[in-house]
C-alpha cells in the first residue's frame, strides 16, 4: 500500500512591517507610568486648586458632601476618586496625585488606540512613545488636578468615535460607548464639552457609513451623554451661590461677556495667543511643534482625512480658549496636545519605508523622543527651570496660591495636638493655605480646623470672640455647620498668609497672639504664618 505523503505544514505569516513587537506597547506604558511617578512629592508642595480639590475630598468623606463640588460648577466624579484615595493614605495629597499618573499612564495607551484605530499598530505606538514622554504630561499628569482625567476621557472618546464610525453599519452598542464616555468626562469637568464634537467630526472625515446610518446613533451619543449634566444640575445643594457663580462655565469672569465677544470677537487674542505659544515651545519644543505643522501639511496633500479629525480636535479647541478665556493657564490646552502627536505619528508613517525619507524619518522621530525624554527629565528633577516662564512664576512665587510652608505648620500643628485637643483657625478664603489645613489635619490627630469668618463679617472683630459661634458647613455651602466652643480647646491657633494678614493686623484682632512659625515663600517677601492665640 502506497504511504501517504505527510501533510505540509503551513508557513507562519509573515510579520507585517507596520506591527511592532509585542514587548513594545508594555514597555512604552511602563516608561510613561515610570516617569509620572518619580520624584512625585518632591520639589512642588500642593498648590492652589489641588488644596481646593483635597478640601472637597475631606468634606466628602467627613460630612458626606458628595456634591459639594457643584457649588462651584465641577462635577462631582474626579473628587469621588480623590476622597477615595483619602481612606487609602494618610497624606491626602499622595492618592490624588497618584491618580493622575495612572490617568496620564492609561491616556498613553488610549493614544496608542486613536493611531492604530486611524492607520495602523505602528502609528499607535509612535503616537504612544511621544506621549509617554511628554514634558506637557510630566506637569499635569503628576499633580491633582482634573485635567489629567479630562484628556484621559477626551482620547477615549476620540478612540470610541473612530471605532463607531469605521463600523459598516454603525451599532448601537459603539454609540452608546461613546455616549457613555463622553457622559463621564462631562462628570469629570464641563470642559470635556470641547470633545462632544468628536463623534460628528469622526464621522464628516474618517467614517464610512452613510448619514442615514450613523445620523441616529449620534442622536444616541448625545443622548446618553447629556444625562451626566442634567444629573449635576439635579444633583446642586441647596446653598447660598456667589454671584459670579455658572453651573456650566464655573466661574463667569473667567470668560469674556457675550457684549465684549460680539463687539470685539479677537480682543483676547493679544493676550492668550502669546501665552499659548510659550506654553507650546515649553512643553511641545519647537522642534516638535514645526513636525506636528509638517505633518498636516504632509497628510493635506495626501488627502487623509484624518488630518482633518485631528485639527479639529486639537487647533480649534485651543482657538476657542485663546479667544473666550480671560485667565488662560497652561492646564487648559493641555488636553488638546496630544492629537498632534497622532497626526506626527501618522505622517511619520506615510514616509517611514520611502526609500529617500527612511533614515531622516527615523532618525528624526528618536530626535524628537529623546528632546521631549530630556526635558521631561528636567520638570521632574528641577521643575522651576523646566516649566513655561508663566507657570513657574505661578508655582514658585511669594502668592497664597503656593503651598511653601504647610508641612511645617501640618507637623507643628501635629505635635501640640499631642498635649489634648487643639483648634486650628483659618481664612474662610478659597484655595491654600485653608483648605489644603482642612485637608491635612481636619478631625485627624487630636485636631479641628475652623474658618474664622467672623474676620469677614466685621472687620474689628478679635480672632477669639468672647461666646460660642456658629460656624458655616464650609466656605463652599455657606450653610450651618455646628458651633466652636473655645473653652473645650487646650490650645487655639491661627495660620494665615502675609498676602492676607500682616503680624500687625494679627496682633490688633489678638493682642496676645504669637508667632510661633513663620516659612518664607519663594520669591518674596511673603510668609506663611501660624500664632498661637491661647
Amino acid at each position: 500500500m502506497a504511504r501517504r505523503a505527510p501533510t505540509p505544514r503551513p508557513l507562519p505569516a509573515p510579520a507585517r512591517p507596520d506591527a511592532p513587537p509585542l514587548w513594545a506597547l508594555p514597555a512604552v506604558l511602563a516608561l510613561a507610568l515610570v516617569l509620572r511617578g518619580l520624584r512625585l512629592m518632591a520639589d512642588l508642595p500642593v498648590v492652589g486648586d489641588e488644596s481646593i480639590y483635597l478640601r472637597w475630598a475631606e468634606i466628602i468623606t467627613g460630612q458626606g458632601g458628595w456634591f459639594v463640588s457643584l457649588l462651584d460648577g465641577k462635577p462631582p466624579l474626579s473628587y469621588w476618586l480623590y476622597a477615595a484615595a483619602r481612606l487609602l493614605s494618610d497624606d491626602p495629597l499622595l492618592g490624588p496625585r497618584w491618580i493622575s499618573v495612572l490617568a496620564g499612564t492609561a491616556t498613553t495607551a488610549a493614544v496608542c488606540a486613536v493611531g492604530s484605530a486611524l492607520r495602523n499598530a505602528r502609528v499607535g505606538l509612535l503616537a504612544a512613545s511621544l506621549y509617554a514622554v511628554l514634558p506637557w504630561a510630566m506637569l499635569y499628569d503628576r499633580l491633582a488636578y482634573t485635567e489629567s482625567l479630562v484628556n484621559l476621557g477626551g482620547a477615549v472618546v476620540a478612540w470610541l468615535s473612530v471605532r463607531l464610525v469605521r463600523q459598516e453599519p454603525p451599532s448601537g452598542t459603539a454609540a452608546a460607548a461613546v455616549g457613555l464616555a463622553l457622559g463621564l468626562a462631562l462628570f469629570t469637568k464641563t470642559t470635556a464639552l470641547l470633545y462632544a464634537p468628536a463623534p460628528l467630526l469622526a464621522a464628516l472625515t474618517v467614517g464610512k457609513a452613510s448619514w442615514r446610518e450613523w445620523g441616529p446613533k449620534l442622536a444616541l451619543v448625545c443622548a446618553i451623554a447629556a444625562c451626566f449634566p442634567a444629573l449635576s444640575a439635579a444633583l446642586t445643594p441647596e446653598a447660598p451661590q456667589l454671584a459670579d457663580h455658572s453651573a456650566l462655565l464655573h466661574k463667569t469672569h473667567f470668560f469674556v461677556t457675550p457684549a465684549e465677544l460680539l463687539s470685539n470677537p479677537t480682543g483676547r487674542l493679544g493676550e492668550n495667543l502669546p501665552l499659548l505659544l510659550e506654553f507650546l515651545g515649553a512643553y511641545l519644543s519647537w522642534p516638535l511643534l514645526l513636525a506636528a505643522v509638517g505633518a498636516f501639511v504632509v497628510l493635506v496633500r495626501r488627502r487623509d482625512p484624518a488630518a482633518w479629525f485631528l485639527l479639529g480636535l486639537s487647533a480649534l479647541p485651543m482657538l476657542a480658549e485663546a479667544l473666550l478665556l480671560t485667565r488662560f493657564f497652561s492646564r487648559y490646552p493641555f488636553p488638546h496636545a496630544w492629537p498632534l502627536l497622532v497626526a506626527t505619528a501618522l505622517a511619520a508613517d506615510a514616509l517611514w519605508d520611502a526609500p529617500r525619507l527612511r533614515t531622516p524619518v527615523r532618525a528624526g522621530s528618536a530626535a524628537l523622543a529623546a528632546l521631549l525624554l530630556t526635558m521631561s527629565l528636567r520638570i521632574v528633577y528641577a521643575p522651576q527651570a523646566g516649566m513655561a516662564w508663566a507657570d513657574s512664576t505661578y508655582y514658585f512665587s511669594d502668592s497664597p496660591a503656593a503651598g511653601w510652608g504647610l508641612e511645617q505648620v501640618v507637623a507643628a500643628v501635629r505635635q501640640e495636638a499631642r498635649g489634648g485637643p487643639v483648634l486650628l483657625l483659618t481664612d474662610p478664603i478659597w484655595g491654600t493655605p485653608a483648605d489644603a489645613l482642612f485637608a491635612y489635619l481636619n478631625g485627624r490627630d487630636g485636631v479641628r480646623v475652623a474658618e474664622a469668618w467672623w474676620l469677614e463679617a466685621d472687620p474689628n472683630a478679635p480672632l477669639i470672640p468672647g461666646r460660642e459661634v456658629e460656624v458655616w458647613r464650609s466656605h463652599y455651602e455657606r450653610t450651618p455647620g455646628g458651633s466652636i466652643d473655645f473653652s473645650r480647646y487646650r490650645a487655639v491657633f491661627y495660620a494665615t498668609v502675609t498676602n492676607y494678614r500682616r503680624p500687625e493686623e494679627v496682633a490688633a484682632r489678638a493682642p496676645g497672639a504669637r508667632r510661633v512659625l513663620s516659612v518664607p515663600k519663594p520669591g518674596g517677601a511673603q510668609s506663611l504664618d501660624l500664632y498661637r492665640l491661647r
